[in-house]
């Protein structure tokens, strides 16, 4: 269906949709990973929709993903030691386009395309891309953001959490979660500068006008009160707390493993000290069970965010 000598081609129902998405200044990228059973073979397919031409029309690009792979561990020879990710990514993409400066780029990306910083890639005059063009990541392409779908958004913010709720003159054990953490008292105290965090954020979105903000701080920021959101997510999540992953001592499958890291992995919210209330820790496997399509931004504000396990 997609080959060579269909490029460029019409679909009507595409061409409608560029007709009706985009404007003359708007240019769509989807990028597709070809889902070859080994992760360094097949390519990764890039398809550009704009209707810059008198008829709307679909450019292909496709990037070998063995270069992709050498390029992010710059092991590809470039014009300039500091461009490899402009000459090998981002130029075959301006080649097959008519983008203007100050154009806006809607971008859908998938597997390690989602790692590559798109805004900051530096072209051959050292200028960023994000500072040329007006880039929006996307997860869906057929929901391109529109003024509309912009007004009256939302926006969750957890911040200023207290993870030991029970007076003190009570005592109580410290949880023995999932994660087996038999010391989370002694290592996961107040966080004082994420209260002034997310009354910061709320302030800037406030002022921005057209968002609702709410914040959900000391025993409020609980994790039923994170599950609530499955199915009615606002458009902005964002969690100024304590991340947790430890990683196995034993040799495990890779079944096993996903599992366990799905579930070894996670958030710290309000009063997840207390062994009153259900766990406290916020998993990754809890997470992937919620409806959260309704949100465009999540941020994750907490130490150890950055580790995981990876698995095929």
């Amino acid at each position: 269906f997609f080959d060579d000598t269909s490029n460029p081609f019409e679909i009507t129902n595409v061409t409608q949709f560029i007709s009706e998405k985009l404007s003359k200044n708007e240019t769509l990228v989807v990028i597709w990973a070809d889902m070859s059973e080994q992760p360094d073979e097949g390519v990764y397919v890039g398809f550009v929709l704009d209707k810059k031409h008198s008829i709307p029309q679909i450019q292909i690009i496709k990037w070998p993903k063995e270069t992709i792979y050498k390029t992010i561990h710059a092991e590809i020879p470039t014009k300039s030691d500091f461009l490899p990710l402009y000459e090998n990514i981002w130029k075959p993409l301006l080649d097959k386009t008519n983008l203007k400066t100050g154009d806006t780029i809607f971008i859908s990306c998938s597997d390690v395309f989602n790692l590559i910083p798109i805004e900051f890639i530096c072209n051959y005059n050292w200028e960023y891309i994000g500072d040329l063009y007006n880039i929006i990541r996307i997860t869906n392409p057929l929901r391109i953001p529109t003024e509309d779908s912009l007004a009256n958004q939302s926006a969750v913010l957890y911040g200023g959490l207290v993870y030991d709720c029970m007076p003190l003159e009570e005592p109580h054990e410290s949880i023995d979660s999932i994660l087996s953490f038999s010391d989370l008292r002694s290592k996961f105290n107040y966080l004082p500068w994420t209260k002034s965090e997310a009354d910061s954020i709320s302030t800037i979105l406030s002022q921005l006008g057209g968002y609702s903000v709410e914040l959900r701080e000391k025993e409020a920021g609980t994790k039923k009160s994170f599950t609530t959101l499955s199915g009615v997510s606002p458009a902005i999540i964002h969690l100024a707390t304590h991340g947790v992953f430890r990683q196995p001592q034993i040799e495990m499958s890779w079944f096993d493993y996903n599992n366990y890291c799905m579930e070894n992995t996670g958030l710290l919210l309000s009063c997840a000290l207390d062994s009153t209330i259900e766990d406290g820790i916020l998993s990754a496997k809890e997470i992937s069970t919620l409806d959260l399509s309704n949100t465009d931004l999540v941020v994750l504000s907490a130490c150890k965010t950055g580790l995981g396990g990876i698995t095929p």
